[in-house]
């Protein structure tokens, strides 16, 4: 386990097209803590949803090894209409 830890600012518009870039980023942090910021996200597809489902599951055994924080309200009402419990990310932070 890495002591290190990486921060990984989401992009405005996170559609089928941005999903293999945040696959190959997320990949890139190995086994380091990282931290999501989604403050500036205005859309989050399903593909891009199931890279940061897979990243946070990866970290299972150590949830604080996977944050997301300054979560825009787009970004959490996406969740919720991609129909996944907004609990599979337990330590995610909203936008303040």
């Amino acid at each position: 386990m890495s002591d290190e830890t990486v921060e990984l600012k989401l992009e405005a518009r996170l559609g089928i097209d941005q999903a293999d870039e945040l696959l190959e980023a997320v990949r890139d942090t190995g086994d380091a803590t990282l931290i999501i910021d989604a403050s500036e996200v205005n859309l989050l597809g399903a593909p891009c949803l199931q890279v940061l489902l897979a990243a946070s599951n990866s970290r299972e055994n150590d949830p604080e090894r996977f944050k997301i924080v300054n979560a825009s309200t787009v970004f959490q009402e996406n969740i919720d209409i991609l129909g996944v419990d907004l609990s599979k990310f337990p330590t995610m932070e909203p936008h303040q």
